[in-house]
């Protein structure tokens, strides 16, 4: 999709083009960017077969060895199966630089292209470093279990962002890699455009065998709702056809991919780790965004030099296709002290029926906000689907996670587009089909005077 686009716009080289301040297009050198995206808690390395591939010599029946080198991998896997049993997998945890414990969430990444910050990645935990992940590494079976995973997948009420570290159980913990952390993607250097491209939009990532631990949480979840749909003389048939499925998924390769290597296109090694579609953890990069700039040393030192004579503003745009919908209530109720982050901590544990996977709590306001409140702030535009909210007197929170320091004042305009359109846009056919939609949507935006003058307003307002 991104080298057709290159192509109409007569630009071939732009998907191998390195995503850095150097190659902003004109209009945007000024601009700073930042892509969100997401870290999977664990990473699992398929294990070789421990049958080798040289020539043996032949049996007395005349029947080649173990492991000759005319046997094909479905012949060797099938030995593998009844001399070994299922190889055990390993599996590699990330962990805080602080703790010997292992997270239990998708942690939270942004990629920066700046003007005053350094082109990289910044994650959303401790620190802002480059390789903060402490890496730790066990086994797991290579056969799935819901079991193997409950560590990482509590009731909301008991929610943790972090777990014990515990060698002795499969799936629930490893060793330490001294002295090693989670190798930086891309081995340093400036990724290019595609891989950005594709470590912000791997959607159906959590669901990937190579991350286990959202594999096991979105699925656990599809479970219970399976378990409270069937009927109590189909319940038990059901669950057990939906494991043995579940099982398949988790033993097929060419499914790893859907989340991507952070060492794309190379293969993941027990350094690295995959990244998941930047809705994993937040979806609208808000909080990345707030705490980016509160880095900036011209802007902000320490809390003494929040200048709130001069609040941030921010316009956030929410592509959504409706706004009566849980999911794009939540996008926006995240931010604030409301129903939504009622009783937890900025950065701590968050689970949302919405949300396939748990995430950590990127609540940026102390302001209160609830769905009435938000509602009665929505102002439609005539002549569009389209509304907006204008919230000029919104202050930070400390959120630790995020790096977000409590006290700067920040104007907020918050744009909904409203519009139903498809944001899977892959293969030729879909290609021709939403054209002609989205560039009339994009028509559209950009000519409403309303809206335009509503932004100028709020650009140009004390």
């Amino acid at each position: 999709m991104l080298f057709g686009a290159s192509l109409s716009y007569g630009d071939n080289s732009f998907v191998n083009r390195t995503a850095s301040a150097n190659n902003r297009i004109l209009p945007l050198k000024n601009t700073d960017m930042y892509i969100m995206t997401a870290l999977s808690p664990a990473s699992r390395v398929r294990t070789v077969e421990k049958i080798p591939l040289e020539n043996e010599e032949e049996t007395e029946e005349g029947q080649p060895q173990l492991g000759n080198r005319l046997d094909g991998p479905f012949d060797r896997r099938q030995r593998q199966l009844q001399l070994f049993g299922p190889p055990d997998d390993a599996i590699v945890y990330l962990g805080g630089s602080q703790s010997d414990k292992l997270y239990s969430t998708a942690q939270g990444s942004a990629y920066v292209v700046g003007s005053n910050l350094r082109d990289g990645f910044y994650y959303m935990s401790e620190g802002k470093t480059h390789e903060e992940y402490r890496l730790y590494k066990g086994t797991t079976p290579h056969d799935f279990s819901f079991r193997n995973f409950n560590d990482f997948s509590p009731d909301e009420d008991e929610g943790r962002v972090e777990i014990e570290n515990d060698p002795g159980r499969f799936g629930n913990g490893g060793d330490l890699m001294t002295n090693i952390n989670m190798r930086a993607p891309f081995r340093g250097a400036a990724p290019k455009v595609a891989a950005i491209a594709a470590i912000s939009s791997a959607v159906v990532g959590t669901l990937s065998p190579a991350s286990s631990v959202t594999f096991a949480q979105a699925l656990s979840k599809a479970r219970a709702g399976l378990r409270e749909a069937l009927g109590p003389v189909t319940v038990i048939p059901g669950l057990v056809l939906f494991d043995v499925a579940v099982n398949r998924l988790y033993q097929r390769p060419i499914l790893d991919n859907i989340a991507v290597c952070s060492q794309w296109p190379q293969p993941c090694g027990e350094r690295d780790g995959y990244f998941l579609d930047g809705g994993a953890v937040e979806n609208l990069a808000l909080s990345p965004i707030v705490s980016q700039y509160q880095r900036q040393e011209s802007t902000i030192v320490s809390k003494k030099n929040i200048d709130n004579n001069k609040p941030l503003k921010i316009i956030l745009t929410s592509t959504n296709s409706e706004w009566i919908d849980a999911y794009g209530l939540t996008q926006i109720l995240q931010y604030f002290d409301s129903p939504v982050t009622d009783g937890i901590e900025p950065g701590g544990y968050l689970s949302l029926p919405s949300r396939t996977v748990p995430i950590r709590s990127p609540q940026v306001f102390e302001d209160y906000m609830d769905e009435a409140m938000l509602n009665a702030l929505l102002e439609p535009i005539p002549g569009s689907n389209m509304t907006t909210a204008l919230m000029p007197s919104l202050t930070t929170t400390d959120n630790p996670v995020y790096g977000i320091e409590a006290g700067q004042a920040v104007q907020l305009l918050l744009i909904n587009l409203n519009e139903d359109l498809s944001a899977f846009v892959a293969g030729p056919s879909i290609i021709r089909n939403v054209t002609a939609p989205h560039a009339e949507m994009v028509r559209k935006i950009a000519a409403n005077d309303i809206l335009v003058q509503r932004v100028r307003d709020f650009y140009l307002a004390p």
